[in-house]
Formats: C-alpha cells, sequence, structure tokens
C-alpha cells in the first residue's frame, strides 16, 4: 500500500538531490580535467603525480617500445602517460637497428616521439644507372626526385623518379646557343626551382662563370641569365616558392629575375654579404652600410622593395635566417657566439617602414659558428662552421651538439628529422640532435641522396670500379 512520503522526507530528498549531485557531478569533471592534464595515483607509495603524454611512432610502425625497460603492450603507433622526469626510450622491430634516445617528459605536456626511422640491419642495394664520371648530384625531396650531370664537360641533365616500383628516367640537354662552348669548360647544377621543371646550371670557363635556367619541359626555353641580364654574375638562385623568380648577385648587388615577362629588375639591395630565401619566397638579405655596420633587409614574395630589418646588437651579423614553425614566423640571427631568435610577423617589403626584432630567445653558440641553415619542416635551425655543428629546436627550445668526424660541407637534410653525413667511407644518417646515427650503405664520395615517395627505398650514389652508379637502398623490409 503507497503511502506518501512526509514533507520532511521530500525536504531531505531535495536536499540531495540539488547539494550532493551537483558536488558529485563537480568532482567527477574535476577528475577527468586532473586525468586530461595527466595526473595520476601513484599505489606504490600513495601519492598523486603529474604525467606527459608520449606519443611512439616508427617507420615502418609495428615497434615494441620500453620506457626505462618496461615494455608498452602495444605496438607503434601508440601513446602512453609516462611520469615526468628523465626516461630512456626504446623502440626495435625484428631485423631493423633498435632506436633508443633519453628524453625529457615535462608534466602535464606532449612529447611527440613519431618520427623514429628504424633502418634495417643488412640494407640491400639495387644498380639503376651507372656513368663513367661524375659532376654533380640535385636532391628535389618535395617531387622525389634524383638529378644527375654525370658528364661535368657536357649540360646534359638526367632525371630519375624516385620510386617504389621500376624507376624511370628522361636526359635533356642545354641547347648549345645557349652559350658559348670551350674546350677547358666545366658545367654543374646547382639547384632545383621549386617545381622541378628548371635547373641552375654554372658553366666556368678558367676564371669566368656564365649562369643559365635549364627549362627540362623545353629546352629552348632555356634562359643564359649572364648574357640577358647583362651583368657579371656571382651566383643565383630561385624564388623557393615560385617559379618564376630568380635572384641574381652582381657586383654584391641583388636583383630579381622574371622568367616569365624577361624582365630584371633594379637592385634590390647593394653590398650583399649574404641573401637566403625562406620557403615563402621571402628573401633574408644581409649588407654593409657605408658606414661599415651589417644591415639586415627582407623582400617579400613578387616584391622588388626591400625593407629593413632592425636588431638591437652592436655585434655584425654573420648570417640570418626566416622560418615558419607551427604557423609562427621567426627570424633567427647569427652573430659571433650568439643566436637571437625574433618572433615576427613580415608585411609586404614595399611598406618601407623598418622592422624592429623583438627578441624571445638568446642562445649562446661557439664564436666559430658562420652560417644557418632551416630544416624543411622549419622546427629546427643548424648553426655551422666547417667542423662544428649546433642545432636548436623551436619545439623543446633546445641546442644540441652534434658531433661532426667529416665536417659539415657533406651535410644535408634527407627528411624534416634526419641528416645524412659520410663517415669512413659509409652514409650515415643522424636525428636532428645527433642521436641515433647509423649506416646505410657504402659511398666514396658524398653527394645528394633523396627518399622514394613512401620512404621505402633511399636513391644515392656509389663509387664503382668503373666510374658512379646510382643505387636504390631498401630502408623499409
Amino acid at each position: 500500500m503507497y503511502r506518501k512520503r512526509s514533507k520532511r522526507t521530500q525536504r531531505t530528498l531535495f536536499v540531495l538531490t540539488y547539494t550532493l549531485v551537483p558536488l558529485l557531478i563537480i568532482a567527477i569533471v574535476t577528475l577527468l580535467v586532473l586525468m586530461i592534464q595527466g595526473y595520476r595515483f601513484s599505489a606504490t607509495n600513495n601519492t598523486v603525480y603529474q604525467a606527459g603524454l608520449v606519443q611512439f611512432g616508427t617507420t615502418p610502425n609495428g615497434a615494441t617500445v620500453t620506457v626505462d625497460g618496461a615494455t608498452l603492450a602495444s605496438r607503434t603507433r601508440t601513446r602512453i602517460n609516462v611520469s615526468s622526469g628523465q626516461r630512456t626510450i626504446g623502440m626495435a622491430r625484428a631485423n631493423y637497428v633498435p632506436w633508443q634516445k633519453t628524453v625529457t617528459v615535462e608534466p602535464g605536456s606532449v612529447l611527440w616521439l613519431t618520427y623514429a626511422r628504424l633502418v634495417p640491419e643488412m640494407v640491400t642495394t639495387e644498380t639503376l644507372n651507372t656513368y663513367a664520371s661524375m659532376g654533380s648530384v640535385l636532391a628535389h625531396k618535395d617531387a622525389n626526385l634524383l638529378g644527375v650531370l654525370a658528364d661535368p664537360a657536357a649540360p646534359s641533365f638526367t632525371t630519375i623518379a624516385a620510386a617504389s616500383g621500376a624507376s624511370s628516367d628522361t636526359s635533356v640537354s642545354l641547347p648549345q646557343d645557349m652559350y658559348t662552348p670551350a674546350p677547358d669548360q666545366s658545367f654543374a647544377a646547382t639547384a632545383w626551382s621549386e617545381s622541378a621543371r628548371y635547373v641552375m646550371l654554372r658553366q666556368t670557363v678558367g676564371e669566368t662563370n656564365t649562369w643559365l635556367v635549364l627549362d627540362r619541359q623545353d629546352e629552348t626555353k632555356s634562359v643564359n641569365l649572364s648574357t640577358t641580364s647583362k651583368l657579371t654574375v656571382t651566383t643565383a638562385f630561385f624564388d623557393a616558392s615560385d617559379d618564376r623568380y630568380v635572384y641574381i648577385l652582381a657586383g654584391n648587388a641583388l636583383y630579381q629575375y622574371d622568367q616569365s615577362q624577361g624582365v630584371l629588375s633594379d637592385a634590390i639591395a647593394t653590398n650583399v654579404i649574404s641573401a637566403t630565401c625562406a620557403n615563402d619566397g621571402t628573401v633574408i638579405i644581409v649588407s654593409r652600410s657605408a658606414s661599415g655596420d651589417t644591415v639586415m633587409s627582407y623582400v617579400s614574395h613578387g616584391q622588388q622593395l626591400s625593407r629593413t630589418l632592425t636588431l638591437e646588437s652592436t655585434k655584425p651579423v654573420l648570417s640570418s635566417v626566416l622560418v615558419t614553425y607551427d604557423h609562427r614566423q621567426y627570424v633567427v640571427v647569427l652573430t659571433s657566439g650568439l643566436l637571437s631568435i625574433a618572433q615576427v610577423s613580415l608585411g609586404s617589403s614595399s611598406d618601407t617602414t623598418p622592422v624592429e626584432l623583438n627578441v624571445i630567445r638568446t642562445v649562446a653558440v661557439p664564436t666559430t659558428m658562420k652560417t644557418l641553415v632551416g630544416s624543411p619542416n622549419g622546427r629546427f635551425v643548424l648553426a655551422r662552421d666547417t667542423n662544428e655543428l649546433r642545432s636548436y629546436d623551436f619545439e623543446l627550445d633546445q641546442l644540441s651538439t652534434i658531433p661532426m668526424t667529416m665536417g659539415t660541407a657533406s651535410l644535408h637534410w634527407l627528411d624534416d628529422y634526419h641528416l645524412l653525413d659520410r663517415v669512413d667511407g659509409k652514409l650515415m644518417m643522424l636525428e636532428f640532435d645527433g642521436g641515433n646515427v647509423v649506416p646505410i650503405v657504402d659511398v666514396d664520395t658524398q653527394f645528394a641522396s633523396v627518399l622514394s615517395s613512401d620512404g621505402r627505398y633511399l636513391y644515392c650514389l656509389q663509387k664503382t670500379a668503373d666510374g658512379y652508379a646510382v643505387v636504390r637502398a631498401q630502408m623499409i623490409l
């Protein structure tokens, strides 16, 4: 038989419902927020600690993961909350060289260890092309192409598609009416354009250099920059984002040549010491003023006017680069013994108002460092001289020392996180911080190398008894 609840019971239920339930919800939400932030309870010592989330990934995936020697239940790709502090991480897969690194896990943060590239213990190679001689080799990483100028005496350029299936190659030669042949001439390929349609060639005869743009689609549209510009060209380089523009340095002055219009600009900057083009087409210029001071400026993509960059420093600028990482622009400046980093948002260089560089970070480097080089993804900047290398990581705000055996002349980027170097006759792969150095193949001389689009093969050059051979090394079994 149903009995109506008393008013006292109803009041009690009302209080419980509208007081305890919200408190319970608040407690659950708070607990979830703390878990998201990495807080965990240790049953071992009955304490609460804040962990960091670590993401693991390898190429190829399917590797076992260890944290301080303890093996995780899942394989890569995987993730786990790890207690903060220094941790030794290992990733291994059968028939591959194990990967290991000591890292610092920050509480409440995410650490991405998804860049590990595992190299087979036994790397097999397949010969693709052979050459009696070798002049120069270029790698176009975006288009997965390897370019070879085999005979230094002839401007013939062969392009090899870095593929996982049957590789194909095409050759094109610079028309003879584009240059003046000479008995003692030598040619070198110096750069690809952004689309890989054009190749920059340099013809050397005695002390004279002639700079030419080879059009791989239609060689009749190739251009002799030296004769077209009527300048004594010191060097030339492509706009990194647009095939139309070529930058010419002549008489210490910088010019822009528009290939589509055949138009040469007036001098953009004079007394130029160095000029580098960022991935977005912005050119950073270091020049010398009339008083002898070093001056920085930039030219934005498609513009022909430079805009001054000011830095509060009495030290001469040795090198400067513009990088973009995590949708942010940074100007990195190298002076004697100091790396200065300024976050910027560079507008059009046609605006003549100087841009003041507000430095957000300074890092001490050896005074011998003279040049800066950015990584393909913009996360790292290398400060280098002949025999030393420092790598600055924007993500971790960390400076690493990379020990060099052969010097930095042979060093180049394999991908966003890995470098290649030649050490004791071996092509060595190493990470951005110098870790996990692994031999790949025997090489006599360091030339450019490129991965196939799926990362299964590394295309590189080897010295043979009869000359040279382009080989592809199997990186994924």
